[in-house]
């Protein structure tokens, strides 16, 4: 699967494919590189500025496992998920 993001234009090129990402999205998306940030800012200076300069990558990788139901759950085998759903089946007792 081939997964490229625009996050100017908030919009997804899922194997072809365009899928718009939406606001709440893109705003949890934010707050979870903010968290990142934050994180690192307690372990070291250069770590901080590692993550700051890694922002449009860390964003897109959240938008890709949480915003787009693209992926296939490897517990239920259901397709077109987000990693909500797999990391809820990951919790499921067998």
């Amino acid at each position: 699967m081939k997964i490229s993001i625009n996050l100017e234009k908030r919009l997804a090129l899922v194997d072809g494919k365009t899928i718009k990402i939406p606001e709440e999205e893109l705003r949890k998306a934010i707050a979870y590189f903010i968290d990142k940030v934050e994180a690192s800012f307690w372990d070291n200076a250069d770590e901080e500025y590692q993550t700051i300069k890694k922002a449009d990558e860390i964003i897109s990788e959240y938008l890709t496992r949480y915003a787009l139901k693209v992926h296939t759950c490897p517990y239920c085998k259901s397709e077109n998920v987000d990693f909500h759903h797999i990391d809820r089946c990951a919790d499921l007792p067998l």
